[in-house]
C-alpha cells in the first residue's frame, strides 16, 4: 500500500506508511453507493456490528460520530459525476484494546483536506470532529485507484474479554460470559 498521510494542524501533515498494525479479534465490510442514504445505512450497520461485539450502547457514540464523518465527506467531496454510480467501502477492525479502526475507501484520489472555518459556517468541522474524537486518523492512495481515510476510535471501555475472540464459536462465547458473570457475584 502506499504511505499514509496522518492531519495533525491545518498546514502540518506526518507520513505514514499504514496505520499502525495490530491484530484483529473482528471484522465488519460493507459496500455501499455513494448517495444521500449512504450515512444511515453506514451508521446502522456499524451499530448493529458494535452490538454483536458487545460494546455498551453508552460506549457508541464516538464511533458514530467517525463514521459519519468520513462517509458524509465521501458523500460531499468524493461523488462521481451524475451519470456514474460510486461506492465506498468501509471497513470495521475490532483491535485488541477495545479500540475499533474505521476504514473507509472512495475512488477519488483527492486527500482529505483539514480546513480553518468560521465560527458561523454551518460545514467544514468534520475532519476537525474525527481528530478530536480517535486516537489517530490518517490517508492514503490505493494501488488501484482511490484512498482510504482511516480513523481508530477507542470505545473507552476496558478491552474486550476472551468470550470476543473469534476463534470461539458462539456457544463458547456465551458460555464465557455466563461464566464471567458469576464470577463476578
Amino acid at each position: 500500500m502506499g504511505q499514509a498521510v496522518a492531519h495533525l494542524d491545518e498546514g502540518m501533515t506526518a507520513m505514514l506508511r499504514e496505520p499502525p498494525a495490530f491484530p484483529v479479534f473482528g471484522r465488519q465490510e460493507l459496500t455501499l453507493a455513494v448517495t444521500n442514504t449512504a450515512v444511515g445505512l453506514a451508521r446502522a450497520q456499524v451499530n448493529m456490528t458494535l452490538q454483536q461485539w458487545g460494546a455498551p450502547k453508552s460506549m457508541r457514540s464516538d464511533l458514530l460520530l467517525v463514521v459519519t464523518e468520513l462517509v458524509t465527506n465521501v458523500v460531499r467531496h468524493a461523488a462521481p459525476p451524475p451519470s456514474a454510480v460510486g461506492i465506498l467501502d468501509l471497513v470495521l477492525d475490532l483491535l485488541p484494546d477495545a479500540t475499533v479502526r474505521v476504514q473507509v475507501r472512495d475512488a477519488s484520489m483527492r486527500p482529505p483536506v483539514l480546513r480553518t472555518v468560521d465560527m458561523e459556517a454551518e460545514s467544514g468541522r468534520g475532519l476537525r470532529l474525527v481528530g478530536s474524537f480517535s486516537q489517530r486518523w490518517g490517508s492514503y492512495p490505493v494501488a488501484t485507484g482511490g484512498k482510504v481515510v482511516w480513523a481508530d476510535v477507542h470505545l473507552n471501555a476496558e478491552p474486550f474479554p476472551a468470550p470476543m475472540s473469534p476463534e470461539r464459536p458462539p456457544g463458547v462465547r456465551l458460555l464465557g460470559r455466563v461464566l464471567e458473570a458469576v464470577r463476578d457475584l
